[in-house]
Formats: structure tokens, sequence, C-alpha cells
């Protein structure tokens, strides 16, 4: 229940718990980023390097949205551009040492949040969330 007495709805609570694992994050390394910077690192920890085309079609947002998100991500030697042989315009974003850190520590916390849950409602039910959120996420990607 919220402070009005009305109940929150799942989403909004899993959209909180999110907020609260980032501040977890930037606490524990001192890191201060936003939301579409982490997704950017996580993109790149999962796919290795991408150009910033890459990156923008694997998150859906425009190229401008994600030069600009990558140059923050340079100012704070969280990312480098890497030589392409040949290619000038679509450099591949590389996650510097830095980034890996500040990805570790993401992870990190995750698993303990999930493991409370597991704790909580156990293993079964867990297991039918994870199935439950990823059918959601599945049937919201183009085909």
């Amino acid at each position: 229940m919220d402070r009005g007495g009305r109940r929150q709805n799942l989403i909004d609570l899993i959209s909180d718990t999110h907020m609260v694992l980032r501040r977890q994050v930037m606490e524990r390394t001192g890191e201060e980023v936003n939301k579409t910077e982490m997704h950017v690192i996580s993109i790149l920890e999962t796919h290795g390097p991408q150009s910033i085309s890459e990156i923008a079609r694997i998150i859906g947002i425009s190229r401008q949205g994600v030069h600009k998100c990558v140059q923050g991500l340079l100012s704070a030697e969280l990312v480098h551009m890497a030589d392409a042989a040949g290619n000038n315009r679509d450099k591949p974003i590389e996650l510097t040492e830095k980034a890996r850190l500040l990805s570790r520590h993401m992870r990190s916390v995750k698993e303990e949040v999930e493991k409370q849950i597991v704790e909580k409602i156990g293993a079964e039910q867990a297991e039918l969330l994870r199935r439950l959120l990823q059918a959601s996420a599945a049937a919201d990607k183009p085909s």
C-alpha cells in the first residue's frame, strides 16, 4: 500500500525496485549514470563492442540519443571508441575496466535482490515470475 492507502500495482513496484538497484550501485561505485547509460553499458557487456547505430537498433532509440549518451559515457571514462579499419563513421564503442566494475556491481546487487525474492516466495514461484516477465518482454519485441 502507498501512503494514501491505495494498493500499488506490480509494474510500479518493479520500476521502484529497479530505481533502488541503480541507487545502490551508484552508492557502491560513486558513479552517477542514468538509465540509458546503464542500458548502453549492459548492451556492450552482453553483445561486446557495438557501433552507435547498432546500439540504437538494439535499444530502440535514435542514433542521436545514443550518441548523446555515449558522449556522457566517454566523459566519465566508462567507454572508449575503438579503431575500425577503413571505417571512420561507425567506430565500435567498448567498455573500459571502470564500466566493467560498475556492471559487476549492478549484477551483484541484482543477484542479492533475486536471492531475497527466492527466500520470500520460493524457487518455484520465482521461476514462474521469471517466465512471466520473459514472456511479457518477448511479446513486446518486434518480429
